[in-house]
């Protein structure tokens, strides 16, 4: 027998809920909040109408820039906007030290040409505060002021990557988070131009002090001084995420 028509359709609260959406009622939520506020992502995600695996991607984005950070596989403590700016220099800086600027030109040449003259293979999967990361980096350096989220791609995961398509899907959905913390806008299906539109950093510098005062500084102080290039840098990024 055919089945009732309730039962072809999930109620209103049940309905998956986009993960743009989810990221902007989190971040007007989390922007009501007083820094050291403890988050619980299952509390959150039933306080939303969200999946909590929504909820938990969104948190891992806005750690990449340390607005929070993990206590615990379900927790995050709220910092609000106190470490943002020292954060954006410090992947300002990343972006410098690993020649993401030359990357980025090279990624945009003809395919077959751009696929020997860029600089790095195929990388593995990445963390997605790390990608996010690597995201903003590719944006604050990009002399245009916006690039095509499938040129931000290949930057980031290289020219000759496989799965492309769910990577692509990714980078659009780590767009979508950032774009709801007010530092990107664009990179959807409808919208595939990425602009940088988060505090101005370029010629900022970041000092000892700052670097010790973000969440993981230990991690980012070491990069700033030992500068021993790709490996280090992305051990460092990977400390803090």
């Amino acid at each position: 027998s055919l089945p009732e028509e309730h039962q072809l359709f999930l109620p209103l609260h049940q309905a998956k809920k986009a993960l743009e959406a989810v990221a902007q009622e989190l971040m007007a939520l989390l922007t009501s909040l007083q820094p050291g506020t403890l988050l619980e992502v299952g509390q959150l995600a039933t306080q939303l109408q969200a999946e909590p695996g929504r909820v938990s991607f969104s948190f891992n984005v806005l750690e990449a820039v340390q607005l929070e950070s993990k206590t615990s596989p379900t927790s995050y403590t709220w910092h609000g906007r106190v470490h943002l700016v020292p954060s954006l220099v410090w992947l300002r800086h990343l972006a410098d030290q690993e020649r993401v600027l030359e990357l980025l030109y090279r990624s945009s040449l003809p395919s077959q040409e751009g696929e020997l003259q860029a600089a790095s293979e195929p990388r593995e999967k990445l963390m997605v505060g790390v990608l996010a990361q690597k995201l903003l980096m590719v944006s604050l350096v990009s002399p245009e002021g916006s690039l095509d989220v499938s040129l931000a791609c290949r930057v980031i995961h290289g020219p000759r990557e496989g799965k492309l398509r769910a990577r692509l899907t990714q980078v659009r959905e780590v767009c979508a988070v950032l774009a709801s913390a007010g530092l990107l806008k664009g990179g959807s299906l409808k919208s595939p131009l990425i602009q940088y539109v988060g505090p101005k950093v370029g010629g900022e510098s970041l000092t000892q002090e700052e670097a010790s005062s973000l969440p993981g500084g230990g991690a980012v102080r070491q990069a700033m001084d030992k500068r021993e290039g790709q490996e280090e840098l992305d051990r460092a990024l990977g400390h803090i995420v």
